[in-house]
Order: C-alpha cells, then sequence, then structure tokens
C-alpha cells in the first residue's frame, strides 16, 4: 500500500497544475483575513486555497486507491464480488 503514495501524490500533483489553473483563478500571495472576501472576488484565490486543494485531491485519491484495494482482497471469489458489487456500486 506504501508504495502507491508516491504514485498518487505524482498523478495529484500533475492533475491539480492542470485543473487549478483552468478553473481560471489568479493566486496572491497574501493569506485572506476571510474566507467571505475572497468569495467577492471569484477568480482571486490566494496561495493557501491552492495547498488546500492539492491536500483535498490527495486525500481523495489515497481513499479512493485505497478502497479499491480493501474491495478486492475482501472478495476473493467472483460470487462474492458480484454480491458485494450491488452494496458498493451505489457510493
Amino acid at each position: 500500500m506504501v508504495m502507491e503514495l508516491p504514485y498518487l501524490a505524482l498523478q495529484t500533483v500533475l492533475f491539480t497544475n492542470i485543473v487549478f489553473w483552468m478553473i481560471g483563478y489568479n493566486i496572491t500571495a497574501g493569506v485572506s483575513k476571510c474566507l467571505l472576501s475572497s468569495l467577492s472576488k471569484p477568480h482571486t484565490v490566494h496561495t493557501a486555497h491552492f495547498f488546500w486543494y492539492l491536500f483535498i485531491m490527495f486525500a481523495s485519491l489515497v481513499f479512493w486507491t485505497f478502497f479499491g484495494m480493501t474491495c478486492v482482497a475482501l472478495t476473493p471469489a467472483l460470487i462474492l464480488a458480484q454480491l458485494s458489487g450491488t452494496f458498493i456500486t451505489p457510493l
């Protein structure tokens, strides 16, 4: 499981650098005193927001990767995998 972390980190950095800038945010060096003040300027994002986005994407990728690995480990038989798939698919 630990071997997946460098791959997921690289994937997260590449994805975040493409998608975050395609959204159209302009990053500033300051830190906002209030989140609502940055919401009044919809295309201005502070540096902390970029790193929060990076962290949330990394945590999400790690969770879903490990969730998939756990599901595969818990369902070694085809019939068991089909039965549990009916409950996992709606997630």
